[in-house]
């Protein structure tokens, strides 16, 4: 299976998530916010950066009438022993835990687990109340050869019911520095978030540059931050990822909500400048 090499491991705490459940229940007694009607939806990426077609995924999370439903559904995804964790951060060290095994249906490449409650989050999670996974990360892992280690092929950002992220579609331009390698060099670079779907889109389009060259993409880790990660190659041009394809975005960023400010430079083989900005 190709993707057996595309992991990430992860430290599994084996204790049941419904183990948890009782305390949590005595600290969150109330179940007014259960009546909200809301629906918000994350797309799963890819833990390694490979080429499209890949394993894709989505997390649905809704209330209605007091009935709260939590769904994953993942497609395109070869293999068996699949199982949906939790964990509080996208740390490889730090710890996950498993809330249930997935189940795979006709088709042997796609799989689902869903459930739901009235009056609050269904028992199988690990929280009274669905806003409280708000913040968490839900990882697609396997067993792996090492004791309570999961090898995990797709993370998700839960999405928030009571603040979601607006639809947006920004781009700006990217400029020519002071002295530039070719004055024809010229691009944009494109921030997509659409809500409806919690898919994310950020793409680099260039055109002008020497031919004949390669060209690399690198991000800053931080706005204002002058460490810079070489993400990628443009290929025609062109750097794009696209999560309803589970594709990764740059700097594993949650959303490309977490990239906005940071400054994004192209430099050739040899380390030259010939566009640089700023995400929005």
């Amino acid at each position: 299976m190709s993707m057996r090499q595309k992991r990430t491991y992860r430290t599994f705490f084996a204790a049941s998530a419904c183990a948890l459940l009782t305390l949590l229940c005595v600290l969150h007694a109330s179940d007014a916010r259960a009546q909200v009607k809301a629906t918000a939806r994350m797309m799963f990426q890819r833990e390694v950066d490979t080429p499209s077609p890949g394993p894709t995924g989505t997390v649905t999370l809704s209330k209605r009438n007091g009935k709260q439903t939590f769904r994953v559904d993942v497609r395109n995804l070869a293999g068996e022993s699949f199982g949906l964790f939790y964990g509080n951060s996208l740390d490889s060290n730090a710890l996950v835990r498993l809330i249930a095994t997935m189940d795979r249906g006709a088709s042997n490449a796609n799989w689902s687990l869903a459930y739901e409650a009235v009056g609050g989050a269904p028992p199988q999670l690990p929280v009274a109340d669905l806003d409280d996974l708000s913040s968490t990360f839900l990882f697609i892992a396997q067993p792996s050869d090492a004791s309570n280690v999961v090898d995990s092929v797709l993370f998700a950002p839960v999405p928030s019911l009571l603040s979601p992220i607006t639809s947006f579609n920004t781009k700006t331009p990217l400029l020519l520095p002071p002295i530039p390698p070719s004055l024809t060099s010229k691009g944009f670079v494109r921030s997509q978030f659409v809500s409806a779907q919690g898919r994310s889109v950020f793409e680099v389009r260039t055109k002008g540059l020497p031919g004949g060259n390669q060209y690399s993409v690198w991000i800053a880790d931080a706005p204002g931050s002058t460490n810079f990660t070489d993400i990628g190659t443009l290929t025609s041009g062109v750097f794009r990822r696209d999560t309803k394809k589970g594709e990764t975005l740059p700097l594993s960023a949650d959303t490309v909500t977490n990239l906005t400010g940071h400054t994004i430079l192209i430099r050739d083989a040899f380390g030259d400048l010939h566009l640089f900005g700023q995400i929005p």
